[in-house]
């Protein structure tokens, strides 16, 4: 039986949800800190309802893209936003 997608339009279909998910969730992370720069990655987790795994990785992507930098320690230190 023939289907109507393919299997790489199949896996297309996936990669761009899973990316659009993805900035989504970057997105929100971001508008997270811009209201309280102090949040720790815990408590970014508990108020996206998602992993502190993802919130890691995310946090990791916005870092790589210098949009967010880590001011201090972890404890006690906070997250700059930086202005492009």
């Amino acid at each position: 039986m023939k289907t109507l997608f393919s299997e790489d339009s199949k896996t297309d279909v996936t990669e761009n949800v899973t990316e659009t998910t993805t900035y989504k969730r970057v997105d929100l992370i971001l508008s997270l800190l811009k209201s309280n720069n102090r949040l720790t990655i815990d408590e970014i987790a508990e108020k996206l309802n998602i992993t502190r795994c993802t919130v890691i990785r995310d946090i990791e992507k916005l870092k790589n893209n210098e949009l967010i930098k880590r001011i201090g320690p972890a404890k006690g230190g906070y997250w700059q936003l930086i202005n492009k």
